[in-house]
């Protein structure tokens, strides 16, 4: 499954919480690094795209991404391909990756396969006040990974911004702004630089953007932007892309996470005191639920797990709200590797089965595997085993 090649737009960590400031001239938009404060962000891109190879249509593509930023670290869900006709059931999860976006310093750095898939610097603001109809240009950085294993690059690019004045979207007074950028692939540099390895031999692309951002807060509520991306890779194949995407944000509510958090430990202590831990993660609120017990080499439940899910089933029913949950799967160090990931996805998946079965709505589910890739303790021991059979559930914002 080919996932498109247009970087993950989120904020910067330098984009804090602030009201702009009415001007003699309009209105100021606060510039990165003029305030400072923490920034938690839970964002969803979905993308839409006609997908081409040398020049042939293949296919449409669509592709999600959900990202939980918190600071200048995130946590990604790449989700498979999604159809309309499958919105009401669970969901399996592609990929999720852990990092932080590559800064300025890192352009000509290799960058490592967890890399957060981002756009750096996209919105930037200028430090004077605006009026409608007034331009400005800022650089920004995107990763481009055409092939989704490591070897893409980053590319620099310069943006074109124009304010378009305020309007209302969902009761909401927000600030217009349009932008344009182009990816080009390979950059102009200095002689002397070595470009990290890569799969992309050259690219071309055109990216149209409107971006609606909160007057009160200065934070993105919405990012739409229409996508016209040709790649041509080092063995002579051409990969394009010519649709759009959105992107939705919302800002992090800790304090409800506090508060779920709690209950979720209160309302659990009674299910199994020392088999279910609660936490507060980068994703959001974790439960651990540790030596879950299949039949052995399985992913049948046994008989006596069943209460003990059905417990953890009605403590997240009986959080506020709509949330959704996370469902990753892990397995001890035994077999292969792929028989690790398939047992581990399929576990998960039973998971969610008895959490359906025990009356949550199924589209609340993502569901993903791990296999042995991310051991708590040590395999060589029983104990340590029994312990890396585990399933973790995030309580993911609505």
């Amino acid at each position: 499954m080919t996932r498109p090649t247009v970087a993950l737009v989120l904020l910067i960590a330098s984009l804090g919480v602030a009201t702009p400031a009415l001007a003699e001239t309009g209105v100021r938009l606060v510039p990165p690094g003029e305030h400072s404060g923490r920034l938690d962000v839970h964002q969803v891109t979905r993308w839409n795209m006609r997908r081409f190879e040398q020049g042939r249509y293949v296919g449409l593509t669509i592709r999600e991404i959900e990202t939980a930023l918190r600071g200048t670290d995130g946590r990604a869900i790449v989700l498979e391909q999604t159809l309309r006709d499958l919105r009401d059931a669970a969901r399996r999860v592609q990929n999720s990756l852990v990092g932080r976006p590559p800064g300025r310093g890192d352009l000509f750095v290799p960058v490592p396969t967890d890399v957060l898939p981002f756009t750096v610097g996209v919105p930037s603001y200028p430090d004077r006040a605006v009026a409608v109809g007034d331009r400005w240009q800022a650089p920004g950085i995107a990763w481009v990974d055409p092939l989704w294993n490591g070897r893409g690059a980053l590319v620099p690019f310069s943006a074109a911004y124009l304010y378009e004045g305020r309007e209302r979207f969902h009761d909401r007074d927000v600030h217009r702004i349009s932008v344009e950028y182009a990816l080009r692939w390979p950059p102009r540099i200095d002689d002397d630089i070595t470009l990290p390895p890569s799969d992309i031999e050259s690219l071309r692309s055109g990216n149209q953007a409107v971006i609606l951002v909160d007057a009160a807060t200065m934070i993105p509520l919405l990012f739409r932007t229409t996508i016209r991306e040709e790649v041509r890779l080092v063995d002579g194949r051409t990969v394009s892309f010519d649709g759009f995407s959105l992107t939705w944000y919302r800002t992090i509510d800790s304090v409800q996470e506090r508060r779920s958090a709690t209950q979720l430990t209160e309302q659990l202590s009674a299910v199994d005191p020392v088999g279910i831990a609660v936490e507060e993660t980068e994703l959001g609120v974790r439960l651990l639920i540790s030596d879950l017990r299949f039949i052995a080499d399985s992913a049948v439940l046994l008989p006596e797990e069943r209460p003990r899910l059905a417990g953890i089933a009605d403590a997240l029913s009986a959080l506020p709200g709509v949330p959704r949950f996370l469902v990753i799967g892990h397995t001890a160090l035994a077999g292969t590797e792929e028989g690790q990931i398939h047992l581990s996805i399929q576990r998960a998946e039973a998971v969610v089965r008895a959490m359906v079965e025990a009356g949550i709505a199924e589209r609340r589910f993502l569901f993903e595997g791990k296999g042995a890739r991310e051991p708590i303790a040590d395999n060589a021991t029983e104990a340590g085993r029994a312990a890396n059979r585990r399933v973790e559930i995030f309580v993911l914002p609505e």
